[in-house]
């Protein structure tokens, strides 16, 4: 069978573009008639078996399309015709900060087709065939060796995670379609056809969520649940995030909580459903209108502002600390109070914030993404992301991180653009085994000086005395379990001893440090923390944490 991975071959030995051919619906019908019956029977038992709640979890996602969700989707078909409803889903979830089923998305895009007459099949098709021809061209085979790399690792990882996955180390977008087409021949050319993968591994996987999750991720879970069995699983991700550095998506924490919960006879239908009510209650009680007024500001300032990100800036400037689920309902009465609807809000604003965004970037942010290419240039958007906002102060997205790169791979030529994925695995690896038992205790004496100190300051300081060059993420791994190694009081960076060293760092600065720092900025407005402490320390021999130095900075910008 000429599958995907074979025209692509072809086409980079010497084929020309016009000779790539599509699969035609045919041979896809013809292949999965092979297929028998009661084989088919079989995986829809164990499917339906893993979850007897899923219809009910589905009604309950289709009932989330709201008048505003579907302003946004009118939008993006307006905007481009041929949209599909996993793209639409997708930007849907960044406009709004609300994750809508995407069977939901594709109902109400089919009636949102039908009545700005924009049906598929009046389209041009000649179109359709040319973005997928387009999306194919983009295909190499290194490429396509991500995609084997991803289903030796995980043999059931789904099209949408192998997509997000490319996109974030490769930098190319490909249509999720694509992608299904070439995991499905990728699999037949592996052996590992779904229906030649045992049933117990398939219940194992459907149980245990996804294969990011690692037996210590889990262990944390388990503690969480023992901490407080009413735990809800979006506070539990957070927390895992914030604890590990892990980021898994809502269902795959659903999914691991739900089976933990069984384990441990913590089931939810046998919770006492009063404590449930009371806790959301108590969680209400927390908020104060002295909380309020800042979420009003909030609102002032961005009325597209997602519950998540007030959330965040509650707990950072008041130390309140309540469920997302209570944040979104006190925004909602808030704006119900301001006049604010969001499904009325014009849509260009939406579009301007996004590029506000955008316009961030100045050049001096662009030669240090410069810079950390030319340092490592098998660097990650995440950890360029970090680095940036450690250095300079500026909070950007993953996803603009990673279209800047991209730009800026292209304009430093092959050598940046065109990497090797064998390198890029192995070199993930072979960072975890650089650290030594020394470097271990200089870290763990860097914690002990500071316990807010970020990975990134940790690793030129490590750099610095050792000479050990080491990979951001690895070192971020790293200090997370040496801090759970070390106690409680180093494993909860929110803890009231650091919340005691940072006052006494706050206690430190003077007006005369104050003005120091002013007049950096006077100097460069766009002076990064790590800069600024650095003269600082020179100048006046002040020694102080970079969050306190990146704080202060971003209160004098204002």
């Amino acid at each position: 069978m000429i599958g995907i991975s074979n025209e692509i071959r072809n086409r980079e030995v010497g084929s020309n573009k016009s000779n790539l051919k599509i699969i035609p619906l045919s041979r896809l019908q013809k292949s999965t008639n092979s297929i028998k019956q009661s084989n088919l029977s079989k995986a829809s038992e164990i499917i339906s078996s893993s979850d007897s709640s899923d219809s009910e979890k589905n009604s309950r996602v289709n009932n989330k399309i709201e008048g505003r969700h579907l302003e946004y989707l009118r939008k993006y078909l307006t905007e481009d015709s041929y949209i599909g409803h996993t793209e639409a889903a997708i930007l849907l979830h960044k406009d709004v900060d609300s994750k809508v089923g995407i069977i939901a998305v594709r109902n109400a895009i089919i009636k949102l087709r039908k009545e700005m007459g924009l049906e598929l099949s009046s389209l041009d098709q000649s179109i359709l065939k040319n973005r997928l021809l387009k999306d194919y061209s983009k295909f190499k085979n290194s490429h396509l060796e991500y995609l084997k790399k991803y289903l030796e690792e995980g043999k059931f990882i789904e099209s949408i995670e192998a997509k997000n996955r490319l996109l974030e180390e490769t930098g190319i977008e490909i249509q999720i379609s694509v992608i299904h087409k070439a995991l499905i021949n990728l699999r037949k050319e592996m052996g590992l056809d779904y229906l030649n993968l045992g049933q117990p591994t398939l219940q194992n996987r459907l149980i245990s969520g996804r294969y990011k999750l690692k037996d210590s991720d889990l262990e944390y879970l388990k503690k969480y649940l023992i901490e407080d069995r009413f735990i809800g699983h979006d506070e539990a991700k957070n927390r895992l995030q914030a604890d590990t550095g892990l980021k898994i998506d809502p269902s795959t924490a659903r999914s691991a909580m739900k089976t933990l919960r069984k384990e441990m006879g913590l089931e939810t239908p046998y919770l006492d459903q009063s404590i449930l009510k009371n806790d959301n209650l108590s969680d209400r009680s927390k908020i104060k209108d002295s909380h309020l007024e800042y979420i009003k500001k909030y609102l002032k300032e961005d009325n597209l502002i997602g519950p998540t990100e007030v959330k965040n800036r509650l707990f950072q400037e008041t130390d309140l600390e309540v469920s997302i689920q209570t944040v979104g309902k006190a925004m909602k009465n808030m704006r119900a109070e301001m006049g604010i609807n969001l499904a009325s809000i014009r849509l260009s604003e939406a579009n301007s914030k996004r590029s506000i965004t955008r316009t961030k970037l100045k050049e001096s942010h662009l030669e240090c993404l410069k810079k950390y290419l030319e340092e490592d240039k098998y660097i990650g958007p995440a950890e360029a992301r970090d680095r940036l906002q450690e250095e300079t102060d500026l909070e950007i997205s993953i996803s603009l991180a990673q279209k800047t790169m991209l730009k800026l791979r292209k304009e430093m030529g092959p050598e940046y653009s065109n990497l090797d994925p064998t390198i890029v695995k192995n070199r993930k690896s072979s960072d975890i085994y650089k650290l030594k038992d020394s470097h271990l205790e200089c870290l763990k004496s860097y914690l002990k000086e500071d316990n807010s100190i970020g990975p990134t300051e940790a690793r030129n300081r490590l750099q610095e005395e050792t000479g050990l060059k080491i990979n951001v993420t690895a070192l971020k791994n790293t200090m997370a379990k040496l801090r759970e190694e070390m106690g409680p009081e180093y494993a909860i960076l929110d803890s009231p001893n650091t919340k005691s060293k940072k006052s006494s760092d706050l206690a430190k600065l003077k007006d005369s440090h104050l003005d120091c720092l002013k007049s950096y900025l006077k100097e460069d407005i766009d002076m990064g923390p790590t800069e600024a402490k650095s003269r600082l320390q020179k100048d006046t021999g002040l020694t102080i944490s970079l969050t306190t130095v990146s704080r202060t900075l971003k209160t004098l910008r204002e």
